[in-house]
Formats: structure tokens, C-alpha cells, sequence
């Protein structure tokens, strides 16, 4: 999710590395991209570039061992790393990122759907489905590997021990 300036709204799909770690060509890249106006579904990263205050905040639902360093790459900008923190992005963006509010109630199925789709379920052809489902997207390369098969079982094993603890059943 890449919001711009006051008006600009870029999706990205899986592209391996966050858009962060481009620095300043970012806004090269995406100068002729498609937009969207805004994005109302969920994100896994994001990143609002303001270039009138040259400021960059960014964030992502996974761990980042280097989240602090990528300042270094925009000498002159202030970049925050926002962590986890997606409403950060939500309020710099000015609405146009506004994903919904997480339905705490249906999280952990919805983890545990995921987590077995993604570790220990079948891939299928996961970057068609993507294209179909976001046409004007810019798709990388960033599709993790499916678990093989013969620890398919224990991914899913896995998967469903740390659902039912978190559940209490």
C-alpha cells in the first residue's frame, strides 16, 4: 500500500522487499503507475511518502531486524518506522488508505485460515488469482514457498495447536 503525497494511491503485491528500500526512485517508479484513488481492504505493509514536507513513514505486519536503518536512505527526509502501527499510515494518508477495523472476534480463525492456506495448504496458481483480484496492482516476485509435502502435516499439526491454545479449546 503506497500512498503519495495528498492524492496518490498506489497498490503493490507481493514485490519481495517493502517499497521503503527503494528510497527516492519509488516515486520515479510509480510516476506513471496506475492508481486507485484510495484502498478500503486490508494491507500487509505500507508506506506515505510526503515529498512538499519530505517525510516518509512506513510500516508492516511482520518482524523488520533493520526497520530504523532505512533512513540513511533518503539523506534530508525524516522517516518513521511505524512497526506494525497501519493507523499511522491510515491518518497521514488522509483517508485514502482505510482498511477495516479488525473484527477481533474472527482473528484467530482468520490467522489459522491463513497460516494453513499459506504454510500448509496448496498454492495453486496463488499469483494468477492475484492479478484477477487486483487488475491494476503492480505484481513482483515476493510468492513464499509452499511447505513441502512431507512436513505438510506438521505444519498443519502446528497451525491448529497454537489455534486451539489461543482459543482455549
Amino acid at each position: 500500500m503506497v500512498t503519495i503525497g495528498a492524492d496518490r494511491c498506489h497498490v503493490l503485491a507481493d514485490i519481495d522487499d517493502h517499497p521503503v528500500e527503494e528510497g527516492p526512485s519509488l516515486l520515479e517508479r510509480l510516476r506513471d503507475a496506475p492508481e486507485h484513488g484510495s484502498h478500503r481492504l486490508r494491507a500487509d505493509a505500507g508506506i506515505h511518502v510526503d515529498p512538499e514536507r519530505r517525510r516518509v513513514g512506513w510500516w508492516l505486519n511482520t518482524a523488520r531486524a533493520h526497520g530504523g536503518t532505512l533512513a540513511d536512505r533518503r539523506p534530508g527526509w525524516t522517516v518513521e518506522f511505524w512497526e506494525d502501527r497501519w493507523a499511522e499510515h491510515e491518518r497521514a494518508s488522509g483517508g485514502r488508505f482505510a482498511p477495516p477495523a479488525p473484527d477481533r472476534a474472527a482473528a484467530p480463525a482468520d490467522v489459522r485460515d491463513q497460516a494453513l492456506e499459506r504454510w500448509a495448504g496448496p498454492r495453486g496458481d496463488v499469483r494468477a488469482r492475484l492479478v484477477a483480484a487486483l487488475p491494476n496492482a503492480t505484481i513482483g516476485h515476493g510468492f513464499g514457498p509452499a511447505v513441502p509435502a512431507e512436513r505438510a502435516a506438521a505444519a498443519r499439526a502446528a497451525v491448529l495447536r497454537a489455534y486451539a491454545a489461543a482459543v482455549g479449546t
